[in-house]
This record gives C-alpha cells, structure tokens and sequence, in this order.
C-alpha cells in the first residue's frame, strides 16, 4: 500500500460520516474494501483511448467494474451492477479511483453537496425486474435466482432502523386517584367495589401497557399495539401479576397527586412504606 493511503482513507471517512445517513458500519466496510483495492497498482487501470473511463478490480468478483470520472467535476459513476453505488451513490470502486488520482476529498466534498438519501427501498428495489409485485414462475426463478436474493447489507440496514417495542416491565408505576372510568384492576381482573370510592381507599397504581384483549371477531387474544393506561388494585399481589419485581417502594408519586392526598392518604401511604 503507498505509504499514508490508510491514514487518508480514516480522515476523509470522518468528513463524510457526519453528513450522510448510510449505517456507519457499513460506511467503514465501503472505506476499507477501497483501501484494499488501493494495495495493488493493477487493480485501477484506463480504459485505452479514454481519458475518463476506467476498470476498478472487485474484491468480491473476478469482473472489474467500469467507472466513469469527470476530472473537473469530480462527478465519479460507477456501472449499475455495482450494488453499493446504486443504493449510496458511493462505492469502494469511485472511492479507490478518486484517491489513485488524488482527488478523494475534491471527490467527497462533491458527494457531501448531493446530499444523497439512503432509504430500505432504494436499498431492497435494487437488481429486481421490471415485473416485481408478481409472481415468478420456476424458470424465472433458475433464471434470475441471485438476483432474488437479499442482500445482506439490506437486513443490517433494516437491524439498525428498526424501533424495538419497549420492555414493558421496564414501565413503572404510579399512584393516581380512581376515576369513574376505572371499572377493572388489571392485575387480579376484578372490578374495583364501593370502597375504592371513598377516602383513603381511592387510591390505585396506574402503567402503561399494551393490553390484552379478545377480538369481537376471531375470538383470539391480541395485544393492543400503542401503550395503554392500566390500573390495578394498591397491592403487591395484583402489580406482580404483571411485574414479578414490583416493589412499593418504586412507586412514583407526581406532584399533582402529591399536592391532593389528604392525612388519611398520608397515614395509608405511610403503613405501606411508599416514599411520597
């Protein structure tokens, strides 16, 4: 490798990282799979009788690819089979070509201007057919079966920009007062009696969860997809039905509550150890 390249290569992938939104791991494997075509002096060769058109050797095929430049631009385009550049606009081959010819930050800073967006369906349209959406016969599938496949960039794109659904135990507790529209405690599934009307006994433990319930329909328990207020009677038994870990004493009382409780609230809070 010519003695610095490596050391060129990590500087300008910290001018590019901060301003596109390409997953960084797969940013680096783009930076480094450059950095190894760079190793060789063969592996970047002019197309005879152009000027603008070279072939830029593949690490993971034996077929180099074809890459048209723009000197004084730096417009860099590398053909359509190259996966990499139809879904970032950047490859391993623009990269290596633009730093042989030592234009790479020139190359980068044109790149930064075109504030170009990676999107999972930019990513997944990449090499299918026109007559995607239907369904493929067997020959197709014989015919074309790489380009069926998935790439695995695309599945750790989709790894990194999936929302994971919270735990659930994770969600605390919190005391709040009965409301007429409370009818259920959620942990034992009885209904709240005459008592839990009145003063001190008014009091309950609020959570949001993704409630379970039966559809009209199919008759088949469903969980409810946004988190829900559920309520539960002011005991250890009912909140560990859904929190084996519950204890009072991770129970939060906000101010508005705090500021309502009256001596006999006080005295009942106070017998079950929750701190106010």
């Amino acid at each position: 490798m010519i003695p610095g390249r490596r050391k060129t290569y990590c500087q300008c992938q910290h001018l590019i990282v901060i301003s596109t939104n390409i997953p960084y791991r797969i940013l680096v494997d783009i930076f480094n799979d450059a950095s190894q075509i760079s190793t060789k002096k063969g592996n970047i060769i002019q197309s005879p009788g152009c000027t603008d058109i070279f072939y830029v050797a593949d690490n993971k095929s034996k077929k180099a690819k074809e890459v048209a430049v723009n000197f004084k631009s730096w417009n860099i385009k590398c053909e359509k089979v190259c996966f990499r550049f139809n879904a970032y606009s950047i490859c391993e081959h623009t990269l290596a070509l633009a730093e042989s010819r030592g234009g790479l930050r020139d190359y980068l800073a044109k790149y930064k201007l075109k504030k170009n967006r990676v999107t999972v369906t930019k990513i997944s349209n990449f090499g299918l057919s026109k007559t995607r959406g239907k369904k493929a016969s067997s020959a197709t599938l014989k015919r074309k079966g790489s380009a069926n496949k998935q790439s695995l960039e695309v599945n750790e794109y989709r790894q990194d920009t999936e929302v994971q659904r919270p735990d659930l135990n994770k969600q605390p507790f919190h005391l709040t007062f009965i409301a007429g529209i409370i009818r259920k405690c959620y942990g034992c599934g009885q209904s709240f009696s005459d008592k839990h009307r009145n003063v001190p006994n008014d009091l309950v433990l609020k959570r949001y969860d993704h409630r379970m319930y039966l559809s009209p329909r199919s008759k088949i328990l469903k969980q409810s997809v946004s988190l829900q207020n559920t309520y539960f009677h002011l005991n250890v038994d009912c909140a560990r039905k859904k929190d084996p870990q519950f204890e009072f004493q991770d129970v939060l009382i906000h101010n508005e509550i705090k500021q309502s409780l009256s001596d006999e609230h006080l005295l009942l809070l106070e017998s079950l150890e929750i701190q106010r």
